[in-house]
């Protein structure tokens, strides 16, 4: 069945960037190095989609039917089929598996032995050693290790009794399918995972994750392990990231009384929890806020996006088209896709994507190609001035000229020495405003290890290790998070002092320049006004358009496993001091992205006085040289001004061409940077 994905929308919008790319590269209107640095942009970053959820809940089928539109991944039916897996774009079909290593193994062997911990991730451990048996001979040789497999062969890895699912770690799946491009999708292995480093990549993931969807049975929406999943996994991801997704709705619509009950008694459920840990959990709470629930059914997507032929292919499936058909009999095959909300789905991760990191994937390369446009307008522009200029230097005499010449050039210098004095003023306060942003988030820095240190609790009749663990994570991870949100905001707040610092400062200097040129000859006044204007178009960046997004990778201060509450504080400690000394918050990514935002401005303001004297200067210099033979070199100006002119006219409209397409594609709902 034909479907369109919002996912493909996003990677035909690149295409069309690398298109205009290639074709204002190959006409000469941006340079290879500007070229080189739109396609870096807009390969190099990739969408992120975190899959978490209960073991049966449909994760499988639902990855199946977003990313592939067929039956792929097996289904997982045990919590050790429950495997790490990162789903990608290649040409060429590929699935590397990755198996535990020998740390991890001994420690599951250590909690499976120990029959006095009766938590669930020891009872994980307990299948996965029982169930090894049957390999042990081949368990030694393979841990450590990595291996390619055929697809065919994938079931074996990860499938219900697959030989080599005791031992799998991860797996890393290449596909084809045109959906992925752009694309990775991680499929977590959900609760009560023995081994800790995969369950620290896991959270490193769905803290890097665009979009976190939470895969709920609407059966049983919200019970005690939904809960913990969305409070242990979900929440380094952030507020605005997560979809509740309703999967297998189709099972209980009769039952509950249609979709909108099913709805509505999620949404009952949810504010009840919302009002139990409001006062106590300020993230969580947010979190669900911000969510959006879907009644979904990643069964009838599945089958919507595949064709008959492929459905017999599997008999599980034939079974379940066998089923709708004789159940739903209102139901066309055409309307599949439509009752399992993947649509609603799409607009979801599509509106979450959209809200950040469509300016990442699209908008940047977008903008940098648009601002690269303009540039070769305005120099355009100015040939063409320069041009004009010569042809009408042409009836002056050579001593007018000469002395039009040495006025300009004294001029020129005295406009330099005023744009170098404002251009180390300009300096100056970039300098002085990334030191006190260093004393802001040292102080915050401070304050927040204090917090984490007074919020720890004690350990008191905990039964369970990983209990006080989970605690301990939950603590740190949501003082981190505020603290991500702290520095973003400070660090956006100060970009954009400076930036009004900064124009403040440019107008001061035209002022300062006007009153330089006031002397000089009507049409040169005129001529470097107009310079002036063309020159300052290039500061035309709106303040709302300012925004950065710092990373604080929060899994890294969850890597502790002992129960010892002063040990938990010095871990947090030691990771504190390394991560936010003075030294990196001076010279690393937080301070330094300040000055990424708003230098690019004050290294043009360097280039002022040349850029509204030379194309004079070099016109009356041209002018000086042809004198001799005035009318040749003024038809050879009017046919280059007539190709000039054509030129400008096609680059205009070619610019403005894309500018709208991008626009349209995008619905003109980011593209801030574009006005």
């Amino acid at each position: 069945m034909a479907h369109s994905s919002f996912l493909g929308n996003i990677e035909h919008i690149k295409s069309l960037i690398l298109d205009f790319a290639n074709t204002a590269h190959g006409a000469n209107w941006i340079t290879s190095e500007a070229y080189n640095g739109i396609i870096s942009s807009l390969t190099k970053e990739k969408i992120i989609i975190g899959v978490v959820g209960q073991m049966k809940n449909g994760k499988s089928t639902l990855i199946n039917a977003l990313a592939f539109g067929d039956q792929v991944l097996p289904s997982a039916t045990t919590p050790m089929t429950s495997t790490l897996s990162f789903i990608s774009h290649a040409a060429v079909e590929k699935v590397m598996v990755e198996f535990y290593s020998t740390e991890d193994w001994e420690r599951i062997k250590q909690l499976a032995a120990d029959t006095s911990d009766v938590s669930d991730t020891a009872e994980s451990a307990r299948m996965l050693t029982e169930s090894a048996v049957e390999i042990q001979e081949e368990i030694p040789n393979l841990l450590s290790t990595s291996r390619t497999i055929k697809f065919e062969d994938l079931a074996a890895y990860t499938g219900a009794n697959g030989r080599y699912v005791p031992i799998t770690k991860s797996i890393f799946i290449d596909h084809p399918a045109s959906v992925l491009k752009g694309v990775s999708i991680v499929d977590t292995p959900g609760f009560n995972d023995p081994v800790i480093s995969r369950e620290q990549r896991s959270r490193e993931f769905l803290e890097r994750a665009d979009v976190v969807i939470v895969v709920l049975y609407a059966g049983r929406p919200l019970d005690a392990m939904d809960r913990s999943l969305l409070f242990e996994q979900v929440r380094t991801a952030g507020a605005g990231k997560a979809i509740l997704l309703l999967n297998k709705y189709d099972t209980v619509i009769n039952e509950v009384g249609g979709e909108e009950k099913v709805l509505e008694y999620v949404k009952k459920e949810i504010n009840k929890t919302i009002d139990t840990i409001r006062k106590e959990d300020s993230i969580m709470a947010e979190i669900f806020q911000e969510s959006k629930i879907i009644p979904f059914s990643s069964m009838f997507a599945l089958l919507g996006k595949m064709s008959d032929e492929q459905i017999s292919e599997h008999e599980e499936l034939s079974g379940y088209y066998s089923f709708f058909k004789t159940n739903f009999k209102n139901l066309k095959k055409e309307d599949y896709i439509k009752f399992s909300k993947l649509p609603e789905l799409e607009a979801e991760i599509e509106a979450i994507i959209n809200k950040e990191k469509v300016k990442i994937l699209i908008m940047k390369p977008s903008t940098e190609l648009i601002g690269k446009m303009k540039e070769k307008s305005i120099n355009i522009s100015k040939n063409i001035f320069t041009l004009n200029k010569v042809r009408s230097t042409l009836s002056k005499d050579s001593s007018e000229i000469d002395l039009e010449f040495n006025n300009l050039k004294k001029i020129k210098i005295e406009i330099h020495d005023q744009v170098k004095k404002s251009y180390n003023e300009m300096q100056e306060i970039v300098k002085i405003k990334c030191s006190s942003i260093v004393e802001i988030i040292r102080d915050e820095r401070d304050d927040v290890f204090k917090n984490i240190s007074k919020s720890l609790p004690e350990i008191g009749d905990w039964q369970k290790n990983k209990s006080y663990i989970e605690v301990c994570h939950r603590v740190i991870a949501d003082a981190l998070i505020d603290f991500r949100k702290f520095i973003n905001k400070t660090i956006v707040g100060a970009a954009k002092e400076l930036h009004y610092e900064i124009k403040r400062a440019l107008n001061q200097l035209d002022q300062k320049i006007t009153s330089i040129i006031k002397n000089i000859s009507q049409d040169n006044l005129n001529e470097i006004e107009y310079l002036k204007r063309e020159f300052i178009q290039l500061f035309e960046i709106h303040p709302s358009e300012i925004s950065t997004s710092i990373k604080i990778e929060i899994s890294g201060f969850l890597g502790f496993w002992g129960v010892n509450r002063n040990k938990v504080i010095e871990f947090v400690q030691s990771e504190m001091d390394t991560r936010f000394s003075i030294d990196k918050l001076r010279g690393g990514e937080m301070v330094g992205s300040i000055s990424n935002l708003v230098m690019p401005l004050i290294e043009q303001v360097s280039e002022m006085a040349s850029t509204i004297i030379n194309p004079i200067t070099d016109a009356l210099y041209d002018a000086k040289q042809n004198m001799e033979d005035k009318e040749k070199r003024a038809k050879e100006i009017d046919t280059n001004l007539i190709e000039l002119e054509a030129t400008l006219s096609v680059v205009d409209s070619k610019r403005l061409e894309f500018e709208n397409k991008i626009k349209e594609l995008t619905n003109e709902k980011n593209v801030d940077s574009f006005n």
